[in-house]
């Protein structure tokens, strides 16, 4: 499993984290007012699933990349979706 210090360490995931710092998992609450047409631009889609899955090749030195991406699969439900 991908941990904070694992995370840190490996230059792979460090670039991906990087370039999703500012996403949001989902969608607001309809409580929150920001739904439909006025949800913000930061949550996660597919596509952003897509960019980071196409950035890692499949070898032993990127098996903490790896980890992250199926957590941030899980996560946001979408390991089907980057098919």
């Amino acid at each position: 499993m991908a941990r904070k210090e694992d995370s840190k360490a490996d230059k792979q995931a460090r670039l991906i984290l990087d370039q999703l710092n500012t996403k949001t998992v989902g969608p607001p609450l309809s409580t929150t007012g920001l739904t439909g047409d006025q949800a913000p631009d930061t949550i996660f889609d597919v596509d952003d699933f897509r960019k980071i899955r196409n950035q890692i090749n499949l070898q032993l030195s990127n098996v903490e990349a790896l980890n992250l991406l199926n957590m941030i699969g899980q996560i946001t439900n979408m390991q089907a979706e980057g098919a």
